[in-house]
């Protein structure tokens, strides 16, 4: 079954953050093939992309964002 969770906090939270992590330690990697003359340390650096936990949670909780995260059945079980 899916079910969408508000990620604010505990584990879901943690769930979303690892989510976010995995998607930039992706990107990271595809910029220089994409754009090799792209200085990666200041991308990073501008994005603060050094430590992905400090954006949350942030703007993305009540009442200026909301941060939801889609699960199915054991998904969490999955991911780790």
């Amino acid at each position: 079954m899916i079910a969408i969770i508000p990620a604010y906090d505990d584990d879901p939270l943690d769930d979303a953050i690892m989510i976010c992590q995995q998607y930039v330690d992706w990107m990271i990697a595809e910029i220089p093939i994409h754009y090799p003359n792209l200085d990666l340390v200041a991308f990073k650096s501008e994005h603060q992309y050094d430590d992905i936990h400090a954006k949350f949670p942030g703007d993305h909780i009540p009442p200026d964002g909301n941060l939801l995260l889609a699960t199915k059945d054991n998904l969490r079980d999955v991911l780790r």
